[in-house]
């Protein structure tokens, strides 16, 4: 039997309410045997004027007891201004309707783990955080498929799916 080629799995867990002060959110996946990882994370603020202080996406050979295990990706990470960890200024958010961050990752040439670190403004009330990964094998299918349609007609494709980015 094949594996399936698509897992979710949640990284921060929908529950968490994060506090001015806090340490944050913090969580990762094991990305073993998979090659493309989209994470999805979702923030809900009480204020628009709070701004998420930051947002690292990291990686690590071992599984991380915590943030400061993970290898900051400068390249994939954000924050309220430009940084050496990281390359990306975080958009103003909205308290309207849900903040909804994406990152597609090819995870050739990264290691093991990849976590994400969520750190809440320092004048934020409250944010309610969720992220998940949606973890991806990029193979081949069997070299044909057969299948037969309504008529009797024979159809053979090949079928690739290419999740990379």
């Amino acid at each position: 039997m094949m594996p399936d080629n698509n897992k979710v799995v949640s990284i921060i867990p929908p529950t968490i309410t994060l506090t001015v002060g806090s340490a944050g959110g913090t969580g990762y996946c094991d990305t073993r045997g998979f090659d493309h990882l989209q994470l999805i994370l979702t923030e809900i603020i009480q204020t628009e004027t709070v701004q998420v202080q930051t947002l690292m996406i990291g990686e690590n050979d071992t599984v991380p007891a915590n943030a400061g295990q993970l290898t900051p990706i400068p390249a994939l990470s954000c924050a309220a201004a430009v940084t050496t960890t990281a390359l990306n200024v975080l958009p103003s958010p909205n308290s309207v309707v849900s903040n909804i961050y994406r990152w597609n990752i090819d995870l050739k040439g990264r290691k093991r783990y990849i976590g994400i670190q969520y750190v809440p403004g320092v004048t934020a009330s409250v944010d309610h955080v969720a992220c998940i990964g949606i973890l991806s094998r990029c193979q081949s299918g069997p070299p044909e498929a057969v299948s037969t349609n309504l008529t009797g007609t024979t159809i053979a494709s090949a079928l690739r799916l290419d999740a990379s980015v």
